[in-house]
């Protein structure tokens, strides 16, 4: 079937949080008199087959990053995935590119420095080469800094910085340096329970850069004293 170049089959409808897209059909019946009217059907396109059957879709930690994989059963018309990645207080931005291979097959994508300390949500955007896309579903994870999973506050500080160390078996102790912008070691401390502080009062105003070390593992934070 043809359509005039003003014409478009597609339509959609919208209403109370969802939108679905319809195909305009056109059929014929039959009235009394054997007269043959035209009549639309309205046909859900979620209905009809999808360009690319999605298996699984996986996100995991590696190393210091996280490694996404994702299988497909079949493939039609498909150019690639964007790869998508959102935290809990950045949107959703695209941080990769991967080519379709074709069905049956496996797709990896390694996202090499994600941020840590929060949870992750990844998502695929699969395009068609004739410009149609698709999302995939959501998967998430969280990537713990090189120390562990902890908290860091408040954050600007006036007087007393807290942090506190959420595993179950605390595995310091820990190195606490603090250093100002020139680089200059400021305050030192050990880290040896689960629940420590330091005590900023007598810093200047401004940027510092905390690191907590043990051995050849660091994590680094900014802390900004008011």
């Amino acid at each position: 079937m043809s359509y005039p170049m003003s014409y478009s089959p597609y339509f959609t409808i919208t209403g109370g949080s969802s939108s679905n897209k319809y195909m305009a059909v056109h059929d014929w019946k039959v009235e009394a008199g054997c007269a043959r009217l035209p009549v639309i059907a309205e046909v859900n396109t979620s209905c009809l087959p999808l360009p690319v059957e999605l298996v699984s879709f996986t996100a995991e930690p590696d190393g210091d990053g996280a490694l996404l994989k994702w299988r497909t059963a079949s493939e039609s018309n498909n150019r690639g995935f964007i790869v998508l990645r959102r935290t809990d207080n950045t949107p959703l931005d695209s941080i990769g590119w991967v080519d379709a291979y074709g069905p049956d097959h496996t797709y990896q994508f390694f996202d090499p420095n994600p941020p840590r300390q929060t949870t992750l949500y990844y998502q695929l955007l699969q395009v068609d080469y004739d410009g149609q896309s698709s999302f995939s579903p959501i998967v998430s994870l969280r990537i713990n800094g090189a120390v562990g999973d902890f908290d860091l506050f408040p954050n600007p500080v006036a007087d007393r910085l807290f942090l506190h160390y959420h595993g179950a078996d605390f595995p310091g102790p820990w190195l606490l340096r603090l250093y100002d912008i020139q680089g200059r070691l400021m305050l030192q401390s050990i880290w040896e329970d689960p629940e420590t502080s330091l005590d900023v009062s007598s810093l200047e105003k401004g940027p510092y850069l905390l690191t907590i070390s043990e051995n050849e593992k660091i994590e680094r934070r900014i802390v900004i004293v008011e």
